[in-house]
């Protein structure tokens, strides 16, 4: 009795009963954004691997198969930027494959969560990329009242150049070879060349 006439308990209990879930939260809130932002750096790395990987595959068709080319399995795809739909099946199986990669989870569970991804092989005329993205959102871990509220979203994108010189200048030479055995346009470009040398003359 002469202790709690002092106020002396009774003030530690009413403290830890506002310090104690303070700090918890904090402490809670710290984890769980130090984990969400782990897990971005992951799938930004996961990302750009796939657009790496999906890039060095439109270049060398070989890197579709982790055996060993054959003289019977030999099939280099010439011209394959021109529709073949090549490009295509590369991009759809890149994208299969990150979708079903993406899909980790942290010190939570189902962190991320809702993840969609998707893949695409750009063909420019003079150059090409290939570009892997993904979206996907992290949730509290905690269910309030049955329902899943997400906190944080964020967005992945990786652009890597498809670097395939060889299959460029085969395809200069097959646009060269075209010409100079199509008559019509060999007399069209004479045609050309004497309407200019006229030109020029007469200045």
């Amino acid at each position: 009795m002469k202790k709690m006439k002092q106020e002396r308990g009774a003030v530690a209990i009413v403290e830890a009963s506002f310090v104690f879930p303070i700090v918890f939260l904090v402490l809670f809130l710290l984890i769980y954004l130090g984990n969400a932002y782990y897990l971005k750096s992951h799938v930004d790395s996961l990302v750009e691997q796939y657009a790496i990987k999906g890039a060095a595959q439109c270049a060398d068709p070989y890197l579709q198969s982790s055996a060993l080319p054959t003289s019977s399995s030999v099939d280099v795809k010439p011209y394959r930027y021109v529709f073949t739909g090549y490009m295509d099946t590369v991009a759809s199986s890149i994208a299969s494959s990150a979708q079903g990669k993406l899909k980790t989870s942290g010190l939570f569970s189902n962190m991320p969560m809702r993840v969609t991804s998707s893949a695409d092989a750009n063909m420019k005329i003079f150059f090409s990329t290939f570009v892997v993205e993904a979206e996907y959102t992290i949730k509290i871990p905690i269910n309030l009242f049955g329902t899943e509220i997400d906190l944080l979203k964020f967005n992945s994108r990786s652009e890597v150049p498809i670097c395939d010189v060889g299959e460029f200048i085969r395809n200069v030479d097959m646009a060269v070879d075209f010409v100079e055995s199509n008559k019509a346009i060999q007399e069209g470009i004479g045609k050309v060349k004497s309407f200019l040398d006229k030109i020029g003359g007469g200045g």
